[in-house]
Parts: structure tokens; sequence; C-alpha cells
């Protein structure tokens, strides 16, 4: 027969206070593996684009979306050609990398006339330390299983230690 009460207090703290410092652990990887492995969106945001031929305005994200851009007037949410702007991924002028940029095409967008002259964009993009590899993508994912596999062995391995280890003497 087992005994029970070798289960002490100190093996209840030790438990706990490793299952927290796992779980903090684990919730601060579990969201860089969520930007890691996921595509993300902008939606109507607004900014003001550049008044020159060809000037550059950076955005949020590493490498914009091909088919997912959509410009439109911020006063009166009018969709804008393409030909007036392109959005696209290059160097940053500003800050020296990759990033997505609104280009403008012409010296001011012929559809806006109001004196902000702001636009709303929307796009969708992959963010900073995007793994691109779709089986790197997976096996990124697991790390997140793995580690909640070894919180389980090690709350089970704390709790039955004594136990173990009292039957044993007997």
């Amino acid at each position: 027969m087992v005994n029970f009460g070798e289960l002490n207090l100190k093996t209840f703290i030790i438990a706990f206070v490793g299952i927290i410092i796992a779980v903090v652990i684990i919730a601060s990887v579990g969201d860089s593996i969520f930007t890691q492995t996921n595509t993300l969106t902008v939606s109507n945001t607004t900014i003001t684009p550049s008044t020159t031929g060809n000037g550059t305005v950076d955005l949020l994200g590493r490498e914009f979306l091909v088919g997912t851009g959509i410009v439109t007037n911020a006063t009166n949410g009018t969709i804008l050609g393409a030909g007036n702007f392109t959005l696209q991924t290059q160097l940053s002028s500003t800050t020296g990398l990759l990033t997505v940029v609104l280009v403008t095409n012409d010296s001011r967008f012929p559809d806006i006339t109001q004196a902000t002259g702001a636009v709303n964009v929307s796009y969708g993009y992959n963010p900073e330390g995007f793994v691109s590899d779709t089986a790197a993508r997976a096996i990124t994912r697991l790390i997140l299983i793995f580690a909640a596999l070894a919180i389980i062995i090690f709350a089970i391995i704390m709790l039955l230690a004594p136990i173990i280890k009292s039957a044993g003497k007997r």
C-alpha cells in the first residue's frame, strides 16, 4: 500500500512553481510562433502618401502579399485606380530593411482632391520573422505541442516521485 502522506508541501510548491514558470515561457513562445507562422492583414490604415513622383511611404510588414492591396480615399471611400499607386515589397529608403511600401506613381493621386490628401490602405502581409517554408512552419508549430507535453511529464514526475520512492522503501 502506498502512503500518500509522503506528498509533502515541498513537492507541491516545487511542482506549482515549475508549472507556472513553464506556462509563462510557453505563452511568450506561442506568441512568437503565431507571428512567425501566420500571414496578417491591415485594414483601413490612414496614411498620407508621398507628394513626389515615385515617392514611397513605409507600411507595416516585411513582405507584401500580391493581390491583396486596396487603396481608398480617406474622406469619401472611393477606391483609387491601381495606375496611381503600387503596393510592393522593397528596401525601405529610411531603414534599409525589406518592408511593404506604398509607391505613388505620379506627383499626386488624381482621385484625391481633399486638402488632407489622406488615403486608407488595406493589404495582407508576412510579418517580420515569418517562416516562408511550409514544412518549417509545421515543425515550428510542433514546438508548442512538445512544450506542453514536457510540462505534463514534469507535473507527473513531481507528483509521482515521492509515491514511487515511498513504495520502494517497503
